[in-house]
Parts: structure tokens; sequence; C-alpha cells
């Protein structure tokens, strides 16, 4: 497997079980009032990522033996 935190892994699970890229949710209303203010995982707004004057390029890299992801997504 890949070399990633347990939180990495958690966290991506819980975007495919919920199908909403948002932060890491601490499944607590207070863990997440402590982390966000907010006692729910706000939502990553995609939409400015990579907008405005600061763009920078991104890419996507796989390696041969990565889990979870496949060349097609590059």
């Amino acid at each position: 497997m890949s070399s990633a935190s347990l939180r990495e892994l958690v966290h991506y699970g819980q975007i495919v079980a919920t199908g909403e890229y948002k932060r890491y949710d601490y499944n607590s209303a207070q863990g997440n009032i402590d982390h966000y203010g907010l006692d729910f995982a706000p939502q990553i707004p995609l939409k400015h990522i990579n907008s405005g004057a600061d763009q920078v390029p991104i890419g996507m890299f796989v390696g041969q033996f990565d889990d979870l992801a496949v060349d097609a997504d590059c």
C-alpha cells in the first residue's frame, strides 16, 4: 500500500462514503468546532481552487503500485 497517514485514509473514506468533498470530519460537533469554528465539517469549494491571480498549475501523479489511484485519473 502507498504511504499515507491513517487520518488521510479516513478522510478519503469520508469523501467516498458521503459523496461530498468536505474538510476532515472529526465525528463530533465539539471536535469540528475546535478545528473549524463550526459544528460540522465545511465543504471545500473546488471552484475557488486555482482561480484568481495566483494560479498555480495542478498535476496528479500516480505511482506504478499506487492502490488509491489509476492512470485514467491523471
